[in-house]
């Protein structure tokens, strides 16, 4: 017997029969031979793909597969970062999560494999709920920069305010603007300008977001005296990359970084207005580009390609 073009569908036991044609009997040999055939690996319909939970409620993410050999199903974070359970690989169709965090939010990879080394995976995106969380340095700059970095699901509203009263968006000597770090996270960071003699600059600031579930104020101060040193720009990157596709890890680190963190911003050449916030933090990793970096002062890195 030879079967060609072996499907799913010939998996099973075949039986051998032999005829005598002469008197039409047949005879049933004593030997079953089972056919096994293998199957790639898929992931099945009825596996979680997405899935939107309150901060602080219990969450199950299911993954089913199929295939044969039969599959094993594990589970990891993007980027390998541990999982809420305290693993780096969970094995096992249902990864639950207890009492769930904004920092449990983002996406969790479903790896189904077999014994023939194939392979399927899912992209299991949780977004969890919560009220804003706002962080910003406590002492904004004499030059009237000011900076809140706000996260939050739904979506945050950003306002600001001087002494209490909302300031005059339509004020010329303002200008306000929201940087989507990371819209899966929903991470904005708002940067707020004034352009205006120092006297009218001192006062108490708040950045305050809303959302559906709450609210949340960081209080900046702008004053005369010691407290409001300016930030400096320490060190710089002075790199370029040469080749197309590949990528390069800048720093950039300040004085008093814990106040003034340093702000990546990428610009857009035909139109410095779309310029896009990029990440916080003193060292970033990009493919060739142009970026700006800022922390209070500025300084740009301009990486050439030929």
């Amino acid at each position: 017997l030879q079967i060609s073009d072996l499907r799913v569908s010939d998996m099973g036991t075949y039986k051998c029969l032999a005829t005598n044609l002469s008197t039409n009997n047949t005879f049933t040999a004593d030997v079953n031979m089972t056919v096994m055939v293998r199957e790639p690996v898929y992931i099945l319909d009825n596996s979680t793909s997405s899935i939107v939970v309150r901060q602080g409620e219990s969450v199950q993410l299911e993954c089913y597969a199929g295939g044969y050999p039969p599959p094993r199903v594990y589970w990891r974070r993007e980027n390998r970062t541990l999982l809420p359970t305290g693993e780096r690989i969970f094995r096992g169709n249902i990864l639950t999560i207890q009492s769930v965090t904004r920092f449990d939010r983002g996406r969790y990879y479903c790896l189904a494999d077999n014994d023939g080394n194939m392979t399927a995976r899912r992209t299991v995106t949780l977004m969890v709920m919560f009220p804003p969380n706002v962080e910003g340095p406590a002492l904004g700059s004499e030059n009237g920069t000011l900076v809140c970095h706000v996260e939050g699901f739904p979506k945050t509203t950003i306002t600001w305010l001087k002494e209490g009263e909302p300031l005059n968006y339509s004020n010329p000597s303002l200008s306000i603007s929201n940087y989507l770090l990371n819209e899966e996270e929903d991470v904005t960071v708002s940067v707020l300008k004034l352009r205006t003699n120092e006297s009218q600059l001192h006062g108490r600031y708040t950045c305050s977001a809303t959302n559906s579930l709450g609210s949340k104020d960081q209080t900046i101060l702008i004053g005369t005296g010691s407290a409001n040193i300016k930030p400096t720009i320490v060190k710089i990157s002075d790199d370029q990359i040469e080749n197309v596709g590949g990528t390069l890890k800048l720093e950039c680190t300040t004085r008093d970084s814990e106040e003034y963190p340093v702000i990546w911003i990428k610009l857009d050449p035909g139109n410095p207005t779309n310029s896009i916030f990029i990440s916080i933090g003193s060292s970033l990793t990009i493919p060739d580009n142009r970026y700006n970096v800022l922390s209070i002062n500025r300084s740009t890195i301009q990486l050439k390609v030929p």
